[in-house]
């Protein structure tokens, strides 16, 4: 069995999260499926992702080990004209 040293193991944000398929959260653009790769990539562009109380981008390289990553931070929940309040995006996964 070979022991791998966490400091020596280097990893893109974009490589982590996929990593934690299926522990992300849903597509926004399909609801119901798995978000895409491109998807996942625009999410860590755009900062909706924070590791270790960071927003990288996709393909900077991350410190393991994560002890945080929480998915669409701002993410509020809005009510509807109808009166039916969409609950909010926010994830925490670890």
């Amino acid at each position: 069995m070979e022991i791998i040293e966490i400091d020596r193991v280097k990893m893109t944000a974009l490589q982590f999260v996929l990593s934690m398929r299926p522990a992300i959260p849903m597509s926004a653009e399909t609801p119901c499926t798995q978000a895409s790769n491109s998807e996942i990539r625009r999410w860590l562009d755009q900062s909706a992702v924070i590791i270790n109380g960071k927003k990288p981008k996709a393909n900077e390289q991350i410190t393991l080990p994560v002890t945080s990553l929480i998915f669409f931070p701002k993410s509020k929940s809005t009510t509807r004209e109808d009166g039916r309040v969409i609950p909010s995006r926010r994830t925490t996964v670890i």
